[in-house]
């Protein structure tokens, strides 16, 4: 009975949060013959500059979006019956085409089917080692992975990559309230209440607008916790 308690009670926790430029330090000589050869060097770099860009680059690039398409579309009609198997799909786009946009897209997609079917620590791996350039897809990222470490009873680190979250996020107001939110709910289980109220109070201050919609507002959830606090 005490072990379905606390499966029960850590149940609700889950639910409630889910070019650096060198020097070149040589000198060139006033001398014709070094001049052409370093001419014909350049030369010869941006040859291969334009090759890599227009024989191998941009097709991969095309390539990559279009194996990711061909998975999202799939998955849109039907034809991916599970998240299990959305997981894996996406999962080989990443790594077909790994250090590209749509690899890391995919990756991101392949992280969150993983999740869905509460594979956690194949999130996790995906996750950890991610690189995306726009941040609110960074963002997103750090919140999924701070889902995970939460399901995986990692708090500390879920608190660490929700603050990242929220950094990434730089104050978008359809993302930071969320993230708060599950910092606070982090606090609350710890019992570390004036750190939860600090994250209600910045929401109410920042983002007045936000709810929860279940029609409580920020200031039920203050006077909670300052309740539990007893302040």
């Amino acid at each position: 009975m005490a072990s379905n308690k606390n499966k029960e009670e850590k149940a609700g926790v889950v639910e409630n949060l889910d070019s650096h430029l060198t020097r070149a330090g040589q000198k060139v000589a006033n001398n014709k013959k070094i001049i052409y050869v370093c001419v014909g060097v350049l030369a010869v770099v941006a040859a291969f500059v334009l090759s890599y860009l227009f024989i191998y680059r941009n097709p991969r690039l095309q390539n990559s979006w279009e194996a990711y398409n061909k998975v999202l579309l799939m998955q849109q009609k039907g034809e991916i019956a599970s998240d299990s198997v959305a997981a894996i799909e996406f999962q080989k786009v990443a790594t077909n085409f790994s250090s590209t946009p749509a690899g890391n897209v995919a990756a991101l997609s392949a992280a969150m089917a993983f999740y869905n079917v509460k594979n956690y620590p194949e999130a996790i791996k995906l996750l950890e080692k991610m690189k995306l350039s726009e941040p609110i897809l960074q963002s997103q990222a750090q919140a999924l992975l701070g889902d995970c470490y939460v399901n995986t009873d990692k708090l500390d680190q879920a608190l660490s990559a929700f603050d990242k979250a929220i950094k990434t996020a730089d104050g978008n107001p359809e993302l930071v309230p969320g993230y708060l939110i599950k910092k606070a709910n982090i606090y609350n289980h710890q019992k570390q209440y004036d750190k939860s109220l600090a994250c209600y109070e910045e929401i109410k201050a920042k983002y007045p607008r936000y709810t929860l919609g279940n029609g409580l507002d920020m200031d039920y959830y203050i006077e909670r916790e300052k309740a539990l606090a007893g302040k």
